[in-house]
């Protein structure tokens, strides 16, 4: 089946301190964003705000398996990301079988490594 990307944007002017208009380009995608992420080339995109979705959300029960995916998520993130551009991800902690699974450690060890 082939993936649908929906494509919106937004244009918005807004005035600086010495009265020139300052155009902003938004696009919102919506599609599968792990697709989506691996046909764009690498260190392509600006900035990346975005949440990783918890183990229930993709449908994983394990988490050794688990925090594997989101290192390879966020392996990703940083390699279309540009050199100088920002990924910011949103992030929340569980406790699965009386174990804290901590994204934030998982993220910062694979930004470590980058």
């Amino acid at each position: 089946m082939k993936q649908r990307i929906s494509v919106k944007n937004i244009q918005s002017a807004s005035e600086t301190s010495s009265r020139q208009s300052e155009s902003v380009h938004i696009q919102l995608l919506t599609a599968d964003s792990l697709e989506w992420l691996k046909q764009k080339r690498d260190q392509s995109i600006t900035n990346i705000l975005s949440g990783i979705p918890d183990m229930e959300e993709i449908g994983e029960t394990d988490i050794s398996s688990y925090t594997r995916w989101v290192e390879r998520v966020v392996k990703l993130l940083f390699q279309k990301t540009q050199p100088k551009g920002y990924v910011i991800l949103i992030q929340t902690d569980r406790k699965i079988a009386g174990q804290w699974l901590d994204k934030s450690t998982v993220i910062n060890n694979v930004a470590s490594r980058s």
